[in-house]
């Protein structure tokens, strides 16, 4: 199987279980947005995310993504892993910028 056919299902897995924590695929959490999944910000598909992706994906509300790679960063190298993506909460406190 491929790096990327992996991640792609471990992706899927994970917002599976995420869905199925929050009460099924709407997410029950009023109007918050649900996380994009890996593979989608992965746009490289190198099994990272940056802030250059990051930022790409949220172009078109023109917010700056640092803070949010600044929480999901666990190990502080400047990419988000999958593991990080999935293990880590997306914040909680506001929007992500």
């Amino acid at each position: 199987m491929s790096k990327l056919t992996t991640l792609i299902c471990i992706s899927a897995a994970f917002l599976t279980l995420e869905a199925s924590a929050q009460g099924g695929m709407g997410g029950g959490n009023g109007d918050r947005p649900q996380r994009p999944d890996f593979a989608t910000l992965d746009t490289d598909a190198n099994g990272t995310l940056t802030l250059e992706e990051l930022n790409a994906m949220a172009a078109d509300s023109d917010r700056d993504m640092s803070r949010f790679l600044s929480r999901m960063d666990a190990d502080g190298d400047s990419l988000i892993s999958l593991e990080e993506y999935s293990t880590r909460p997306s914040g909680g406190r506001g929007r992500e910028e």
